[in-house]
Order: C-alpha cells, then structure tokens, then sequence
C-alpha cells in the first residue's frame, strides 16, 4: 500500500459508524458531527431541546437516512482532494 492509501484508510469515515450514530443518536445530530457538518450537528442539538424543535428533528432524522450515502461519500471524496493535493510530502493533519 501507498503513503496515499494509508492516508485515506486512516481519515476515511465509514457509512456502518454513520448508521449506527444515525439510529442510537441521531435525534441528537451525532452522525452529522461525525461526517463533519458540524453547523447541522449543533442546529439538530439545539432543535431536540424544544417540543416544536423535536417534531422538526424527527422529520429531519427519516431524511437523514436517506442522505448518509452521499454524505459519507462527499466527505471521503474531500479527504481524498486533500490528500491528492499534498502530494508534496507535507504532513496531513487529520480532520478532527
């Protein structure tokens, strides 16, 4: 395996990990932090702490589980970009 190769398999997230957050801990936005939509994440948190906020992160949940795919595929694309474009032998910081 490349140096790229172990890069990606190191930053990579998964849709199984995505999922699972989805299902244990999704009202609460847990599997967009993971997948780095952090904004979303903390608007989800927000919203589960509310009556009315609850109904919207319910429907926003089922939706979810439709866009995880894409979602963890968006985010493992980017991290292959960043690891294309430091092909210099720079050190990658992982996406935290």
């Amino acid at each position: 395996m490349s140096r790229s190769d172990l890069m990606y398999d190191a930053l990579k997230r998964s849709e199984g990990v995505a999922f699972a957050l989805w299902f244990f801990f999704g009202i609460i936005g847990a599997h967009r932090f993971y997948l780095k939509r952090t904004m979303s994440g903390i608007l989800m948190l927000i919203l589960t702490c509310t009556v009315f906020g609850m109904v919207i992160t319910g429907v926003w949940w089922i939706i979810d589980a439709f866009l995880i795919i894409g979602m963890t595929k968006e985010y493992n694309l980017k991290v292959i970009d960043n690891i294309d474009s430091n092909k210099s032998g720079e050190r990658i910081e992982p996406v935290l």
